[in-house]
């Protein structure tokens, strides 16, 4: 949301099931996004706020710490893997 380079660690607002909803965010960013976001606050969404690593993300079994932005499964749908 806000542009600023993001620490080791950061949120994503995901499903229950662990699908991410929202790019990483700063903890201010991720509470901004939760307060007004209609989306994000609906019941239907159920987003649950994560702080994850590059390391805990993937996509199709490839992790996010090893895709570039212009690799084809960077854009696809990311998944918390704990």
């Amino acid at each position: 949301m806000c542009g600023d380079e993001l620490p080791e660690e950061a949120w994503v607002l995901a499903t229950p099931e662990g699908q991410v909803l929202q790019a990483a965010l700063h903890a201010k960013c991720k509470d901004l996004a939760l307060e007004f976001c209609p989306h994000l606050s609906s019941g239907d969404t159920r987003a649950v706020p994560m702080l994850v690593s590059r390391d805990e993300l993937s996509a199709d079994g490839h992790p996010l710490r090893d895709a570039a932005p212009s690799d084809p499964f960077f854009l696809q749908q990311w998944q918390v893997t704990r």
